[in-house]
């Protein structure tokens, strides 16, 4: 038998691929990754946190979806080796694209991923500091692009002018994205929808909002100019919040690095729990969940008590494949070295947190039998409104919550009760009721017998 050897080609169809990228990711998600490159862009340009010169708009209505920026722009290689490509090469700066550290975007699918998403047809104009490019593509006519061998050509189409000597002082990208699958024009008419999507992004990008950048939203319900979530935590005389920096791979190239910061928070159990940033991208917001260590072997299950527990944790590096976040930055990538060593510091963290939160839930219940007198635990917290602060204005030298709070003392006069509690025959307690006349139920049978006993034989012996 001669055998014969040959390849099987396994390249997928542009269809295939489409509807593989496309398929589960939410639409509000899709023009997330399309707000994280301009908020990207923005932050290649500052030469600090301050992003107060750059702004993105967002107009969306039942004809088109338009997403416009004054920040950095795509240069040509930018465009050629990672902005447009299905998939990011991992030496960029080889590959002559524009230094892209510290960045959100990651996985290089994003910008394709959403075009793809919302509408059949879409332009691209974007000026960079000596280039210009423009490009305008309809979807379906892409799908059949071959090449000469009749293989699917997956190149677009880019008109660009690097003229010698262009300068340009205003940069900037305009997407417009036209032709709106059916689905998507009735969401974009949707009040329900364009306030999901208002939340979404100001929480993904609450960090980037703080630092001052201007992103707005223009829809049929109007024009809102997004606003920060508020990252605060109590810090006065009488309680300090828990702080601890780590830093990975200190001796590589890109090292990652790591801030922790847990404290409390006046009583909120909704925006309670874990917040987790990887480049100042949010991708968990209060986590409850096994994910940042709750109900597990390492820490309790999340409980009301809890409810005014609050952390941050920042993962920043240059390198952003190194960040334990997932494709879709909604959440984070458990399985990562980098997170599982941190989750471990967030359990010691949290732990005198946790154990000062039963503290001021006990106190509450000792307040309401009488116990003690008061509630200063929970009047300081409470009362924190007025001292919370952000995280960047925190000047913490211990990784241990810090609290100066006296307790309260008890009530001389508390005495407490407990309840009596067993069964007797119907026909007897009948028949009790009868003899004893003042008395009208079980309860009062037993309240009557135990006075008689008590007043009778203990109380006169004291």
């Amino acid at each position: 038998m001669k055998i014969k050897n040959f390849s099987i080609d396994a390249s997928p169809t542009k269809e295939f691929f489409m509807e593989m990228l496309i398929r589960d990711i939410p639409l509000s998600r899709a023009i997330l990754d399309l707000v994280d490159n301009s908020v990207d862009s923005a932050r290649t340009l500052a030469s600090s946190a301050d992003l107060s010169d750059y702004e993105i708009n967002i107009t969306l209505d039942e004809a088109s979806f338009i997403i416009k920026d004054n920040c950095a722009g795509i240069d040509l290689k930018t465009a050629e080796n990672y902005a447009f490509r299905f998939g990011r090469i991992t030496d960029l700066e080889s590959a002559g694209s524009r230094d892209t550290g510290n960045s959100i975007g990651q996985f290089g699918v994003g910008m394709k991923r959403a075009l793809f998403k919302i509408g059949e047809e879409f332009e691209i104009k974007s000026t960079s500091k000596n280039e210009y490019l423009h490009m305008k593509e309809n979807v379906d006519n892409w799908k059949q692009y071959k090449n000469a061998e009749g293989v699917d050509d997956w190149h677009f189409k880019v008109e660009d002018d690097t003229s010698t000597g262009m300068t340009n002082q205003v940069t900037g990208t305009e997407i417009v994205i036209s032709e709106l699958h059916s689905p998507i024009k009735e969401d974009f008419t949707e009040s329900y929808f364009i306030n999901t999507l208002i939340e979404e992004i100001q929480i993904a990008h609450s960090v980037s909002l703080s630092n001052k950048i201007k992103i707005k939203i223009h829809s049929l319900t109007g024009t809102k100019e997004l606003k920060p979530f508020a990252l605060n935590l109590i810090s006065s005389e009488k309680i300090k919040p828990a702080y601890k920096k780590l830093v990975f791979e200190k001796d590589s190239d890109n090292p990652v690095t790591v801030e922790i910061f847990a404290g409390v928070v006046p009583r909120d159990l909704e925006t309670s729990g874990w917040y987790i940033f990887c480049n100042d991208r949010t991708v968990l917001q209060s986590d409850k969940s096994n994910d940042t260590a709750w109900g597990t072997d390492k820490t309790v299950k999340f409980h009301h008590y809890f409810s005014r527990f609050k952390g941050f944790v920042f993962f920043s590096s240059d390198d952003s494949s190194k960040l334990p976040w997932t494709t879709t930055k909604t959440g984070v990538d458990t399985d990562s070295i980098i997170y599982k060593s941190t989750l471990n510091e967030m359990v010691n963290i949290a732990k005198p947190i946790i154990s000062f939160l039963k503290e001021v839930g006990k106190e509450t219940i000792d307040f309401n039998s009488s116990k003690t007198n008061g509630t200063p635990l929970k009047d300081a917290i409470d009362k924190g409104h007025k001292e919370v602060i952000s995280y960047k204005n925190i000047v913490s030298e211990s990784d241990v919550l810090k609290i100066d709070i006296e307790r309260a003392e008890e009530n001389p006069e508390y005495n407490p009760e407990t309840k009596i509690q067993y069964s007797r025959s119907v026909e007897q307690i009948a028949e009790m009721i009868d003899y004893i006349e003042t008395v009208n139920s079980a309860k009062d049978v037993g309240e009557f017998t135990f006075d008689y006993y008590y007043d009778n034989f203990i109380g006169d012996n004291e």
